[in-house]
């Protein structure tokens, strides 16, 4: 008869037939590399495990293992950040953990407090403790303390030192057998005693611990080296801004989330206003080509305006983005919505409200912005080929109102008194519809014309929408634009590519606006408070 095997043995078992399987049927298992890896990992949990392992003996228990060992190193490497000799931050842990098990120790063993209570009580402690000094999940050793990394990352003898570590601290636990008649763990001391020296002794050992966690940096450093190389690639580059005009949501949006996220980069921020004056815009592209920034952000105000100094700065080296609207010269990257896609879905709703079956008059009128701009250009190619398929429709006015509200509202006033049945607006800005919808709403055809327009998505939209100015809106997200503008002079700068030699593309997903969303949190953004 065999022998009841033990619980050690069961695991052993366990253990290697895991290993048997997993090595015959997973590519690389059995690599000495990839079971040095496996033995690191085990390593770290294998601090944990004594320290527990010597509350345990004491029939205790102890919740704060984890928060003594991440607690204590968190404000270590803190302090290291901020200037403190290594040798004393690692002295400062130390004195961390064991001041920790000095209060747990003495509240269980002589105040006789329940462990589980005490303990969860002090990881609670620690971790606040840790997060007022560290505000961070991640706190990483200073690049000028090889000998703490060579304990994490190091190899000895083609070994992984975590390993060794975790070795050492094995031998060393006091832990021994009474004798092979018994199967109880002995003590030498008395009860209370061992409980305070054992609950002491795990958070020593648990402050050793991160010198084993650290074995990470090795997965780290990784992470490290591309984080170099994306600051390298970006910090201290310029980027320049240059819209139609500030002083509106859209090109406001677009350079508060572009600035932001330039400086965040350690990148410069330069704009310059010219105000909606083409003349000065020209004047403006061209002093800024000259200054040879590396990446340039520019709205164009018509498909040929700006065509030359655009592609002169790419053969300067700088990186251009065209946000929104293009010219007809491609450069290194577009970021904005598909003109044509956006005219297709205002003209399919025009067509819903107005078209055959509506039993309405089909009367629809046309806001344009500028006639040479490429929103207009494309928008209502898309928008009348959808229009002309429907023969109820009738388009009673297309006029250019140059992206201006009150020119909006002048054109609309006149065409509501010639078509007093007009059923439908269409505008391609939502600033600019304002003045149409105003119009319409002065000659009390609010409730019976639908206004449909476009826009950035701010919170004026949404007003528009609320107060029934706007029967729906389609919002082409000017933040979501931004982050996408600063992506694209990322992944520019990033490629190493010469400038010119790309055509990206990031286009935005439009979304409606109507009374159900209209009023949500987020579906606009906010305006700029002023001063």
């Amino acid at each position: 008869m065999f022998a009841k095997p033990s619980q050690e043995q069961i695991v052993l078992l366990i253990t290697i037939a895991l290993l048997v399987v997993f090595g015959l049927t997973l590519n690389g298992f059995a690599s000495v590399s990839n079971l040095l890896n496996l033995l690191r990992s085990i390593s770290i949990l294998g601090v944990l495990g004594l320290g527990m392992g010597l509350i345990v003996i004491s029939r205790g228990i102890d919740l704060s293992e984890v928060a003594i060992m991440a607690g204590s190193w968190a404000i270590a490497l803190i302090y290291m950040q901020n200037g403190m000799p290594v040798f004393t931050a690692v002295l400062l842990a130390l004195a961390i953990a064991v001041l920790i098990g000095v209060v747990n120790g003495v509240m269980v063993a002589f105040v006789e407090a329940p462990a589980l209570f005490v303990t969860l009580a002090a990881g609670f402690v620690i971790y606040g403790l840790a997060f007022w000094i560290a505000p961070a999940w991640v706190v990483y050793a200073p690049k000028d303390a090889p000998g703490l990394m060579y304990l994490g990352a190091g190899r000895l003898f083609g070994i992984p030192v975590p390993i060794l570590v975790f070795a050492v601290c094995a031998i060393a636990a006091p832990i021994k057998k009474k004798s092979n008649q018994s199967k109880e763990f002995c003590v030498e001391e008395t009860m209370k005693t061992t409980k305070f020296w054992t609950i002491l002794l795990a958070g020593v050992t648990l402050a050793a611990m991160p010198f084993a966690a650290s074995a990470q940096e090795e997965g780290t450093k990784a992470g490290r080296e591309l984080r170099t190389a994306y600051d390298k690639s970006l910090q201290g580059k310029t980027i320049a801004y240059l819209p139609i005009a500030l002083g509106v949501p859209l090109s406001d949006e677009w350079g508060r989330v572009v600035q932001e996220e330039a400086e965040w980069r350690g990148m410069k921020y330069v704009v310059r206003d010219p105000n909606n004056n083409p003349s000065a815009m020209q004047q403006a592209l061209t002093a800024l080509v000259d200054q040879k920034p590396d990446v340039l952000i520019v709205q164009n105000p018509s498909v040929t305006l700006l065509m030359k100094d655009l592609k002169r700065a790419e053969s300067q080296g700088t990186h251009v983005i065209q946000v929104n609207m293009a010219s007809n010269y491609k450069s290194g990257a577009f970021v904005g919505v598909d003109w044509r896609e956006i005219g297709r879905m205002l003209a399919n709703e025009a067509v819903k409200a107005c078209g055959t079956g509506s039993g309405k008059s089909g009367k629809v009128q046309i806001v344009q912005g500028e006639l040479t701009a490429a929103a207009s250009v494309d928008q209502v190619g898309a928008i009348m080929e959808v229009l002309n398929k429907d023969p109820n429709i009738k388009v009673v006015s297309n006029q250019a109102a140059n992206w201006d509200a009150n020119t909006a509202l002048n054109i609309t006033a006149t065409v509501i008194q010639q078509h007093p049945d007009l059923c439908a607006s269409i505008g391609f800005w939502g600033i600019m519809e304002s003045g149409a919808a105003q119009a319409i709403r002065n000659a009390g055809k609010i409730d019976d014309v639908k206004v449909f327009a476009s826009g950035e998505g701010s919170q004026l939209d949404c007003d528009q929408v609320t107060s029934g100015n706007f029967s729906k809106f389609l919002s082409y997200k000017a933040t979501e634009q931004g982050h996408d503008l600063m992506f694209a002079a990322e992944t520019l700068l990033m490629s190493g590519d010469k400038p010119g030699t790309k055509n990206l593309s990031y286009y935005t997903r439009p979304i409606w606006i109507d009374k159900s969303n209209a009023s949500l949190g987020g579906t606009c953004f906010a305006l700029p408070k002023k001063n």
